[in-house]
Parts: C-alpha cells; structure tokens; sequence
C-alpha cells in the first residue's frame, strides 16, 4: 500500500511474520526527488528512532523528526485499519449476472435438489455412491452453519475415494475450500485468527494430518485453537508468553487407506467406498464413455454445472437453524460413543435444512434487542439425515472397522456366485480363493480375517503354517452387515423416527 503524506509517499510492502509482536515491512519513501528504502519493524521503537534519522539527514530541514515520527505511526495505523478489513476472496451475489443468479437459485428452489446434486455429481463422473456422494456435499455445505461436520472416506488404495471428494469439492466456491496434502504439527497454531473461520478443509491422504490431528480435533470440538508461546521481544530481547487465537468453525473432510485413531473417528461420520465388483464395471463404464463425443459433452457441461453449484453456494444465507423436531427425535444410546454420534446427527439435520433454505420457512427471533434470522426444519430434512446415518451409525455400534467389514461383503458376494441354491453358510472357502477373488493383497486380508475370526463371523475349519487354511462364513454375519436389508428397515432398526410419526405428533404442521 502507499500512504501520502504532504510531499511523502511511503510505499509499504509487509513481510509474512510469525510473530504477531511485529510489523515488518519494506518501507519505500519518496521526497522531493530523494528516495529512502529499508526493512524494519514498524512495532520495534529503536527501528523507528534509526529510520526517523536516516530520514531527517537525507531530507534535510524540509522535514523534522518530528514530522517524520508522527508519519511513521501514521503509516502504522493504515497497516492496522487495512488488516482489520476483511478481503473479498470470491465473487458475491451482486458480482453475478442475472442469468447465472437464476440457475443458482433454480438449483436451490428445485424440490429435487438431493437428486439434483446427485445427478449432477454422477455427470462430472462419479457413479454410483448415491448416498455417499450426497454425504460429502452436505458436509462441505456445512462449514457455513454454526456446526460444521467431519468425514473420513476410507477404503482401499485406488477405490477412488479421491476422485469422489476432489470432484464433489469442485462445486464449493474456492475461497471457502482449503485443499492440502500435508499440514505440519503447528501450522494451525499459527495460522491468522480468521483465515479457517467457516472453511472447508480436505486432506488427500491422513498420512499427510498425522502431525495435525491433535489441533484438527480440537479445532473441530472447540471451534478455535488457543495457543501460548514463548518468543524473544524484539526489542529489549527478554522473553515474554504470546498468545494466538485461530477461529474457526471448520469442515473436515478426509480420505484415508486405514483406520484413523479413535479420537479421530469419534468426531467424524466415516463412510467406505463401494468395492464391489458391480461398481467397478460401472466405474469401467464411465471411463470408457469418457473417450466418446457423449463423454467429451459432458466434459463442456461440466464447467457450467460447477460453477451453477459455487453461484448457489454463495447464495446460501448464514442463518441460523431451528429444529422444533428435536424434543421428539430417538436415537440408539448402547455405547458412550453414541453421544458424539447422536451430536453429530443433529449436526447432520442442520445442515440439511440450511441446505434447503429456500424451500422452507423462516422467521427473525427477537432477543433482548437482538434479532436473530432463522430457517425451520421441515419434515423431509429428517428422512433425508436418517438415511445418510445410516452408514455412519452401524460403524459406531460395533467393533468392525470399514475395511474389515468390506471384506466380509466380498466373501458373501464370492459365496454367493458359487452357492447354486445352497446356504451359503455351508460352503467353505480358502484363503487363496479369497485373494484371488477379492485381489487384495496376502497381508491385509489375513489381517481382516484374523479380525473376523475374533467377532465370531468367519469360522476357521483347518490351517496352519504350510498348509491349506479353510473357513466357513457364520450365519450371525447378517447381524452385523445389515444384510438383505433396505436403508428403510436399517433406520427402523436403528430406532430413529421418520416423517410418518413425527406428522402424527404435529399433525397441523404447514408445508414449506
């Protein structure tokens, strides 16, 4: 920036710095033909007093210390007001023509607009996956409510869990997505106090927050990271405590080949990727279709459709929600885990309706003088989050994690081929078929076996070191897949309450 003053221009380029206790700038001055250029720290006064110096001998008596001084400080408090300025970082509805306004608003208004995102995801290239896919959208919508959400994507190397999340976060405005492939322990820590505030941040693979994990989790519990810090003042240099606050709220989305700890997890929904071999016939589909002239149209739709989605993105107002569901909503409580889960699936319905916002009701709640704007939960809100918690839940309720539970599914879809009519609790398989089957590698799948074998879902009949090992699938196995089940009879299951009941507790309830 460049501040004038009088005959005085000081151009001033500041300095990344650590250190919030310093200004440090590159400082340009201009008079009367004469130019003066230094780096100093604006906030150090023994910097100011050199610089005052310099200055008045190569300006002569024109200009004073004193003048000189108070330019300095004058300086000093542009720097601060400019920072104080929030930067507009995208475009806003009013940068946007009228055209691209009413597709972003037609997309928002659609009563379809769960299919809608689907559909639309499916076209950029992602098959299948419906409900998954679905998920990631809300939780990248998220990050704007008062309680963002937390994925993990997991599932075995080349599954594609990436391709889906690097997809389905193209449509979020890029201003509000920070993708990283690795961040180092302190990172966040340090970070502006505002620049994570209301983001979304995904990470490729967990190796790469491994070291972040901790200021993630807290981030994601607390809505903000407090931390304290020992630095050398810069200008007496005695050490003093720093403090440095970083706000958020956050969206988390993560992709990873193994389990995260526990911690982790808790915060988070965690979904796996389709590993069947129907979904890899449709992934094969797509990708030969690519290389069409029907695939090359798509490539050109393409471009309209993300920037259809960012526009409705930002149209979306930062309203509060308003569940007067709540009260009567049940959830499972078998484990203490499950009062994470049961935040997080209030979380979930919040952020389905401010998705909707403007297909349903709202309202300005007046408090104390303050007036506060809403959006009201309508009853398709929460069939929608019922079926999207679905997945996440059975992972809460039990011991299995997602890869193990993945191969359990291929075993019965490999039993299933060979049965012919048979139980196929009466069929036995070998380890070798299995690989074969499956392509895993020998060292994972015996991991998941073993795993198995301990819950009681895989019996072993034979095998040892050097010889050939045998197992059955047990019959309690449909117990713990939700086998031969529909998403509905899982929700039943799990004992969440749908839009049938709740009509008959609110039985005058209006539509949106």
């Amino acid at each position: 920036m460049t501040v004038r003053l009088g005959e005085r221009a000081y151009e001033v380029v500041a300095i990344p710095s650590m250190d919030s206790l310093a200004l440090r700038v590159r400082l340009r001055v201009q008079h009367q033909g004469r130019t003066f250029i230094d780096t100093l720290n604006l906030y150090a006064d023994r910097a100011r007093l050199v610089a005052v110096a310099r200055l008045a001998k190569l300006f002569g008596p024109a200009v004073t210390k004193e003048q000189i001084e108070a330019d300095l400080f004058a300086v000093i408090d542009a720097v601060e007001a400019s920072s104080r300025t929030p930067a507009t970082t995208g475009p806003v509805e009013d940068d946007m023509s009228q055209e691209d306004q009413a597709q972003a608003l037609a997309l928002l208004t659609d009563p379809d607009l769960a299919g809608r995102v689907q559909n639309d995801i499916t076209a950029m290239g992602v098959v299948g996956e419906d409900l998954s896919k679905l998920l990631v959208y809300i939780v990248a919508t998220s990050r704007r409510t008062d309680e963002p959400l937390a994925l993990v994507v997991v599932s075995r190397s080349s599954a594609g869990k990436s391709y889906e999340v690097q997809q389905v976060c193209e449509l979020i405005p890029p201003e509000d997505h920070l993708p990283y492939t690795r961040v180092s322990a302190k990172a966040f820590f340090h970070d502006e106090p505002d620049r994570l505030r209301h983001k979304l941040i995904s990470i490729e693979e967990a190796g790469g927050m491994e070291e972040a994990s901790y200021a993630l989790r807290v981030m994601l519990s607390n809505q903000m990271l407090r931390n304290l810090t020992t630095i050398t003042d810069p200008v007496d240099g005695r050490h003093k405590a720093q403090e440095n606050v970083v706000y958020g709220p956050v969206a988390l989305i993560v992709t990873t080949t193994q389990e995260l700890d526990y911690e982790t997890l808790s915060r988070a929904f965690v979904i796996s990727i389709d590993e069947s071999v129907e979904q890899t016939e449709r992934i094969h589909q797509i990708q030969r279709q690519g290389r069409t002239r029907t695939g090359l149209s798509r490539q050109i739709k393409r471009q309209e459709t993300i920037k259809t989605h960012r526009n409705a993105q930002r149209l979306l107002k930062a309203l509060r929600v308003v569940n007067d569901f709540a009260p009567h909503l049940r959830f499972p409580k078998g484990t203490v885990r499950l009062r994470r889960e049961h935040k997080k699936y209030l979380a979930l319905i919040d952020a389905v309706t401010f998705l909707f916002q403007f297909q349903r009701k709202r309202g300005v709640h007046e408090e104390d003088g303050q007036s506060v704007e809403y959006v009201e939960t309508d009853f398709p809100d929460i069939d929608l989050a019922n079926r999207l918690m679905v997945a996440s839940l059975r992972q809460a309720r039990d011991e299995m994690n997602t890869t193990t539970r993945d191969l359990l599914t291929l075993i019965r879809g490999m039993l299933t081929k060979k049965a012919d009519g048979e139980d196929i609790t009466q069929l036995r398989f070998t380890r070798r078929e299995l690989r074969e089957h499956t392509e895993w590698s020998d060292h994972p799948m015996r991991e998941c076996l073993e795993k198995l074998e301990m819950l009681e879902y895989v019996h072993a009949i034979s095998g040892s070191t050097g010889k050939e090992y045998v197992y059955t699938l047990s019959p309690d196995h449909r117990l713990a897949m939700g086998m031969d089940r529909s998403v509905e009879e899982e929700i039943r299951e799990l004992g969440l309450i749908g839009s049938e009941e709740l009509r008959k507790r609110h039985p005058s309830r209006p539509k949106p």
